[in-house]
């Protein structure tokens, strides 16, 4: 099954803004997000839009939570 194309354009950029730790719909920090410690490498970041984010603390990344971790 094709990807759909707006999806082709819109992913790369998201990755980018994760990569700039910047939520990708509000465009916020997400360092100034709530941080709930999930365990000594994890935080789950909660945005003021209130999209979830997990937050690896090693390699200074950000992704967005699954369903099972919200």
């Amino acid at each position: 099954m094709e990807k759909p194309k707006d999806k082709l354009l819109i992913a790369p950029f998201q990755q980018l803004l994760l990569k700039k730790g910047m939520c990708v719909a509000c465009f916020m920090p997400l360092k100034e997000g709530k941080v709930e410690k999930i365990d000594d490498t994890k935080e789950k970041v909660t945005c003021r839009c209130r999209r979830i984010y997990i937050h690896t603390i090693s390699d200074d990344t950000y992704r967005r939570a699954l369903q099972e971790e919200v």
